[in-house]
């Protein structure tokens, strides 16, 4: 029938007076990260806009152009009227923190590269990461790598998928061979093809879909190499890479549910105690992680014409 609850009728049985009755509004605040993108991304926000509207909120967008901008945006959101803050844990959060926030409701949500005392939903890193390589060992491949990406400085997350890594074969015995590799910056893989080639490898789990198009740029045979992602594209050129999908849209929806949470208990400013929910990624099965039926070690690179 179209109902939506409406918050500030819920926020005034517990107490908390309004000024009218009005769709509560949000925003969403994004600066860039070092690489220049914005966060929260598109794929969170696709997550947090309609889950909110559902909840009865009203979702605004305010897109910085540096961190720097922030002080101002929360005056004028204030001034707006604006009752919760999305954001995403990049850049110096340090100085992040010494602002107002007690005027806010706030969610942290996606990518997450620096602690934040912040009510945070973020994607699962170790144990996505982990399950990739017991996937690929089950499947039957031995000579597996791991083509991980360092940030600078690194991130949170690079600590948890090196540990996985680590700690995925449980069974060090049973014949397969770890051989791994961390990355500076992944458009300077020049030396991954070789390196595959090297370490006569199997199989390969990389960090991104584009390290994937690297190595059939260098003339990697994939198509007799067993290839993973840790990050899922669906684009219509990534489609078929394995991988996992982080479930951004996800995200985005526990974010919003959270973040009414907060506002029907007037959480506001940094929590005494921060909540941090982890989503967990999704395997996206292609046709570039298969079973290893045929005889491996195949990864010579193809003659150019």
């Amino acid at each position: 029938m179209g109902y939506r609850p409406n918050p500030y009728a819920a926020a005034l049985s517990t107490g908390w007076q309004t000024k009218d009755a009005r769709e509560m509004p949000l925003a969403i605040v994004r600066w860039p990260s070092k690489d220049g993108a914005l966060y929260p991304s598109e794929e969170v926000m696709g997550g947090i806009e309609p889950r909110a509207v559902e909840l009865g909120y009203r979702v605004e967008r305010c897109d910085l152009s540096s961190l720097r901008e922030l002080s101002k945006c929360l005056r004028l959101l204030y001034n707006r009227g604006i009752q919760g803050v999305f954001i995403a844990p990049v850049g110096d959060m340090q100085e992040a923190l010494t602002l107002d926030w007690s005027r806010f409701c706030v969610m942290a949500c996606g990518r997450y590269n620096t602690h934040t005392p912040f009510n945070t939903v973020r994607p699962e890193i170790f144990e996505s990461t982990r399950s990739v390589m017991l996937r690929a060992a089950g499947y039957g491949y031995k000579r597996i790598g791991a083509a991980l990406f360092r940030h600078e400085p690194p991130m949170i997350d690079d600590y948890a998928r090196l540990a996985a890594i680590q700690c995925g074969l449980v069974n060090p015995g049973d014949g397969i061979e770890l051989h791994e590799i961390l990355l500076s910056k992944p458009e300077k893989d020049d030396h991954l093809g070789k390196w595959v080639v090297e370490k006569r490898l199997d199989a390969v789990i990389v960090f991104s879909v584009g390290q994937y198009h690297r190595l059939v740029e260098q003339g990697i045979r994939v198509s007799e190499l067993g290839v993973a992602t840790l990050h899922y594209h669906d684009d219509l050129y990534s489609r078929h890479i394995s991988g996992m999908d982080q479930q951004y849209f996800e995200i985005g929806c526990a974010a919003a549910n959270h973040m009414d949470f907060m506002i029907r208990h007037h959480e506001r400013g940094i929590p005494a105690v921060p909540r941090h929910l982890v989503i967990e990624s999704k395997w996206r099965e292609g046709t570039t992680l298969q079973r290893a039926t045929r005889k491996l070690r195949s990864t010579r690179p193809s003659k150019k014409p």
